[in-house]
C-alpha cells in the first residue's frame, strides 16, 4: 500500500524531468525503510541524474512522510 502511495506522489516528479518511473521497492521496515527507485530515460541515465533527482524525491518524502527518520533512498537506473 505504502508503495502504491509513494508511487502517485514521486511519478509526477520524475516524469517532470523527463524520465520514466521502472519501478519502486520498499525494504526493510518501521521507520528505516529502504526506497529503491529505477529510472529510466531514452537517452540514458547518469550519475548527477540519479543525484538530483534524489535529493527532489527526499524533499517529497520527508514533507510527506514525517515518521520515516532514518529512512535510505536509492535512485538508479
Amino acid at each position: 500500500m505504502l508503495v502504491k502511495e509513494l508511487i502517485e506522489h514521486i511519478q509526477p516528479v520524475i516524469e517532470q524531468q523527463g524520465f520514466f518511473l521502472v519501478e519502486v521497492k520498499m525494504k526493510g521496515s518501521g521507520r528505516s525503510p529502504v526506497f529503491q527507485i529505477f529510472i529510466e530515460h531514452e537517452s540514458g541515465v547518469s550519475i548527477n541524474d540519479c543525484s538530483r533527482l534524489s535529493k527532489d524525491i527526499s524533499m517529497l518524502i520527508d514533507m510527506k512522510y514525517p515518521d520515516f527518520q532514518n529512512y535510505r533512498l536509492e535512485v538508479s537506473s
